[in-house]
């Protein structure tokens, strides 16, 4: 059970440069079903240079959702780390 994918991940334009705003879909697996999900994140950074990651669910799914707000914010930063989250 958790996290399986982010798929459709889409960088919105933002007027705040350090300030990076993305909608996507989570994929979710629970009880051995996978369910989808819309979310939105912002990726912020400081003034110091350090990020903040904020994550919003959109859409109800059978999961707790401190859990996969959780698993989300990780995965996020790990792909951020990797850069691997799209750029405009």
């Amino acid at each position: 059970m958790g996290l399986v994918a982010l798929n459709n991940v889409i960088r919105k334009d933002s007027p705040i440069y350090y300030r990076h705003l993305y909608t996507g879909i989570a994929v979710v697996e629970v009880a051995g079903r996978r369910r989808e999900a819309r979310i939105d994140f912002v990726v912020e950074t400081n003034p110091w240079g350090a990020r903040a990651t904020t994550v919003d669910i959109l859409e109800s799914i059978d999961y707790p959702a401190l859990v996969l707000q959780k698993e989300l914010k990780n995965a996020i930063e790990y792909l951020d780390f990797q850069n691997k989250l799209p750029h405009q």
